[in-house]
């Protein structure tokens, strides 16, 4: 047994009463993001779990705020060394750990309400090795392909071949047991992910999946992979994802070669052929294609030719795409050339207008089986005119950055057009305009932040407006506050979610009455919280971050609650409420894609105060 053992033995024996979980946290320079995180998972419904905290060397406040936590909860613990990089940072945790389970997060990382609730219900019932669960990051939505208990021989020989797992630590709790010798390579700060999960994996018995997202993952601009990804196409970018090379020699060395010979030799070895080609098809300048083979050989120190390596690669690379059939078929060479070629194309005008003619053609095939199948085209959306089979889903749960999670999670996301993105808001508006057209086309409109699917509704029925925007492309640049606009001089003023980002929404309401001729409409909406009266607002709420918690959005200044519509009486309207539900099912008029998205329209009728 080595020492690094024999110390987690020791406290292991001295700890009385052993936690269900520990929450190892590998900290450097994190004091932006570490009180949320922290405040996450002190805020869930567990009664035996531990926090360590392993603070990686920082130079910032860091230090001061794990301490701080510290003296308020006696769960956490602290351990400071020298700067090591995440994965010797995160192996310090285990080693100083006592949980039956061991789980990770980064300081950027934060739990959804209940997340951990979740899992222990669903230990209940299903015993296993590793417990997965689902994540929310930025540019996607992180998920295995399997649901129930599977088998962790068989995810692992799907991971060396090809399938899409994730491998990163945080979506998972792992049995202490798995964690009887380090998986974390030494002296290697990237990728750390990696090397270990294959090893996590063959030590396991099974692996159950939780399909439900917990845990949201957020890219920071100062974090590893930001950094890195910074400086892509560099000569510094390829030296440092190299590293993914040396993955291999790892994960043969902690599973053994035996094991992979008997079990794995076939999955392995496109697990092998993969890795070669994400170097040898790594776009960057400066490098050709044999420095590639030649900095493949001398990272791995292979016996081999570059010839040699080549036909390796083409007769181990699996055939999931076209690319690697046409390296199986005519060798990596060609395929390298084929791929550059492509490349080269794809800057031309015409790849341009192969772009468009693909979009055309799209867009044909979709009145084409409108026209054959018109029994299936049951969705219509009001903005631009278009039939199809259904709505898509937004990219909502994609920002974690920019939309609270805790918002979106239990509501249907298909909601946008797959032609012009319109949501369940714009298309009740623009069926409302549908059955006032001719009173549109006789009225002047001022349209306050005019939204692009709109445009083209007024566009298709002729209708013609006014648009003004403080920041983004208008005919009038001007503040809803302070338009500077003479007094009643518009017919009609569409405010579709605006008066949530301004300062003032109660100055923004005045004026927009006094620029408002006498009978004139004000058409308005606003995210409506259920849970709210009238207003949720509180001046002290200044930073994106506090926004993002109390109002769901990061830009949000206010939510507004279901008898909302007294307030644009208080500014001198009478006020008819259009609902979604009042409108046909074929345009989706219903809540969503966030719980404050109650999609009321307002049409407010000016009347003079005395």
């Amino acid at each position: 047994m080595t020492d690094e053992n024999k110390n987690m033995a020791f406290r292991e024996e001295k700890s009385t009463v052993r936690p269900l979980v520990s929450v190892c946290i590998s900290v450097y320079n994190g004091e932006d993001h570490l009180r949320k995180c922290l405040d996450s998972v002190l805020s869930q419904d567990i009664s035996s779990m531990e926090i360590v905290l392993v603070n990686d060397g920082s130079t910032d406040g860091t230090s001061e705020i794990m301490h701080e936590y510290q003296n308020r909860f006696p769960e956490i613990r602290i351990i400071e060394q020298e700067n090591r990089g995440l994965a010797q940072g995160r192996w310090t945790g285990v080693k100083n750990s006592t949980g039956s389970y061991i789980t990770f997060l980064d300081a950027d990382d934060y739990l959804l309400e209940g997340a951990y609730k979740t899992i222990l219900q669903f230990m209940e019932n299903n015993e296993a090795d590793i417990y997965e669960f689902q994540t929310i990051r930025e540019g996607y939505y992180s998920k295995s392909p399997y649901s129930g208990i599977m088998e962790a021989g068989q995810v692992l020989a799907d991971y060396f071949n090809g399938v899409k797992i994730p491998v990163n630590y945080w979506l998972r709790w792992f049995k202490r047991e798995l964690f009887s010798e380090s998986v974390f390579p030494v002296g290697i700060s990237l990728h750390e992910d990696v090397y270990g999960f294959p090893c996590l994996l063959n030590r396991a018995d099974t692996i159950a999946y939780i399909g439900k997202p917990l845990h949201v993952h957020i890219k920071t601009p100062v974090s590893i992979m930001n950094t890195l990804y910074e400086k892509k196409n560099t000569r510094e970018y390829f030296e440092k994802q190299k590293i993914l090379l040396l993955s291999i020699p790892h994960i043969v060395s902690n599973i053994g070669q035996n094991v992979i010979d008997t079990e794995y030799k076939e999955s392995f070895s496109h697990y092998i052929t993969r890795t070669y080609l994400k170097i040898v098809f790594m776009d960057v300048k400066g490098i050709s294609y044999n420095e590639k083979l030649d900095a493949i050989i001398e990272t791995l120190g292979l016996k081999m030719s570059r010839r040699e390596l080549e036909r390796y690669i083409s007769q181990n690379v699996g055939q999931q795409s076209r690319l690697n059939c046409v390296i199986h078929l005519l060798g990596l060479h060609e395929g390298y050339r084929l791929y550059d070629l492509r490349k080269r194309l794809s800057h031309s005008p015409l790849w341009g207008l192969r772009n468009r003619t693909r979009r055309l053609s799209r867009r044909m095939r979709y009145k084409v089986d409108m026209v054959s199948h018109p029994e299936q085209t049951k969705c219509f959306c009001p903005c631009c005119g278009m039939k199809f089979r259904e709505f898509k889903e937004g990219p909502f749960l994609n920002r974690p950055d920019r939309y609270d999670p805790k918002r979106y999670i239990n509501i249907d996301q298909s909601v946008l057009c797959p032609f012009c993105g319109s949501m369940p808001r714009h298309r009740i508006l623009a069926a409302w305009c549908e059955k006032h057209t001719e009173l549109l086309r006789s009225s002047t409109i001022l349209y306050f932040a005019p939204e692009p699917n709109m445009m083209l509704w007024m566009k298709r029925n002729r209708v013609k407006c006014t648009t003004a925007d403080l920041f983004q492309k208008a005919d009038l640049t001007l503040d809803i506050q302070k338009t500077g606009l003479p007094d009643e001089s518009y017919d009609l003023i569409i405010a579709n979610h605006v008066l949530e980002h301004v300062d003032d929404f109660r100055k923004a309401l005045k004026e927009i009455h006094r620029i408002l001729r006498p009978d004139g409409l004000f058409i308005c909406s606003f995210p409506m919280d259920p849970k709210v009266e009238t207003l949720d607002e509180d001046e002290g709420i200044k930073t994106d971050e506090m926004r993002l918690s109390r109002y769901g959005q990061n830009d949000h200044k206010r939510l507004f609650g279901l008898k909302a519509d007294h307030l644009l009486a208080d500014a001198g309207f009478s006020v008819t409420v259009i609902k979604g539900e009042d409108y046909p099912d074929e345009i989706l008029p219903v809540i969503g894609p966030a719980d404050y998205d109650m999609n009321r329209l307002f049409c407010c009728r000016k009347f003079r105060i005395e």
